[in-house]
């Protein structure tokens, strides 16, 4: 039933089975619009709708409220992508209840709790309360769903950037040896490449560099540069996990080179985006500044033209750098 959201606000005051048909309607046009702020009146009417559907209910309308539950968190999820609306979201008090449905028995409501967690992980203000999230976003790797698998890697990506004391946690919750058997060809590409953005993500903190190279993930990473079925996104992500992982650790810089990552890394210098050749040439600067023998490398693989060509069409600190590491 497709409503005005005028009538869909009322709606949401009525009986179960309205409250029902007015989210479905709003969850239609917040996952179709390309601007939600005329649904901003039905947020907090939506946030209790969603608290009353997970109260304890009779067996006679238990459907009915796990029908509400599901299209409340359902368009939640997608109007917390709009800024002014997930303020709302927080205000009204539905972060607990959103994190509280990533265990429901139910796949789809977990998926979409994820989705939500995931976009409220990147707000501060949103005090995501990691101690209850990052377990379960790490069981949900092993999700038999390869869109909850995605999101939750993405989740701790999050949670791991606005949050950094939370990076142990996520570590200790053993998220990294999950991260590194997602990167197996066998795995769909989208999950790789949030697999591999949260890797790359955990990497920017310097004691993890251990952990994740124990787990095995320096192959799989750059087994990705090379592979025929890797698409852009995911050799960018795994272009940033590897940089990440270089940077300032001799060690790291000396196993990525093992792994024949150098050469693939610069012929990413003649990619069409030029957010790759940005990210291949910082991530040469980091695979190189150490260790002479990588320089040497990168320089018999023909990098220095290629970065002297970038210079010559913009100006950028980073091929300066890389060609500074490369020539000392």
């Amino acid at each position: 039933m497709d409503l005005s959201v005028e009538r869909a606000v009322k709606m949401l005051s009525g009986t179960v089975s309205e409250q029902v048909q007015a989210a479905a309607s709003l969850s239609w046009k917040a996952m179709t619009a390309n601007n939600v702020s005329s649904m901003l009146t039905a947020v907090k009417p939506l946030v209790k709708a969603l608290i009353y559907s997970l109260k304890r209910s009779s067996p006679d309308d238990e459907m009915l409220m796990r029908c509400l539950t599901f299209e409340t968190a359902k368009t939640l999820a997608y109007l917390a992508e709009d800024e002014m609306a997930r303020a709302i979201i927080i205000r009204e008090g539905a972060v607990k209840p959103i994190v509280g449905l990533l265990s429901s028995k139910e796949m789809h409501v977990q998926c979409f709790a994820v989705m939500a967690v995931r976009i409220l992980a990147c707000d501060p203000t949103a005090n995501v309360p990691t101690a209850a999230v990052v377990p379960r976003m790490v069981e949900m790797l092993s999700s038999i769903s390869t869109e909850i698998q995605s999101e939750a890697a993405m989740a701790l990506a999050n949670v791991a950037t606005v949050n950094k004391e939370a990076i142990g946690s996520i570590v200790a919750a053993g998220a990294v040896p999950i991260l590194v058997k997602l990167l197996s060809a066998n795995v769909e590409a989208v999950v790789r490449t949030e697999a591999a953005g949260a890797l790359g993500r955990l990497a920017y903190d310097t004691s993890t560099h251990r952990v994740i190279v124990n787990a095995g993930a320096i192959g799989p990473l750059c087994s990705l540069l090379v592979s025929r079925t890797s698409d852009m996104a995911e050799k960018t992500s795994a272009v940033m996990a590897l940089s990440h992982l270089a940077y300032e650790d001799e060690e790291c810089q000396e196993m990525i080179s093992s792994s024949g990552a150098i050469a693939p890394l610069v012929q990413l210098l003649r990619a069409e985006s030029e957010e790759m050749q940005e990210l291949a040439a910082q991530a040469i600067c980091n695979v190189t500044s150490l260790t002479p023998r990588n320089a040497a490398l990168a320089i018999g693989c023909g990098s220095i033209p290629l970065l002297t060509r970038l210079l010559s069409t913009r100006n950028c600190d980073v091929q300066a750098g890389v060609l500074t590491s490369c020539l000392s």
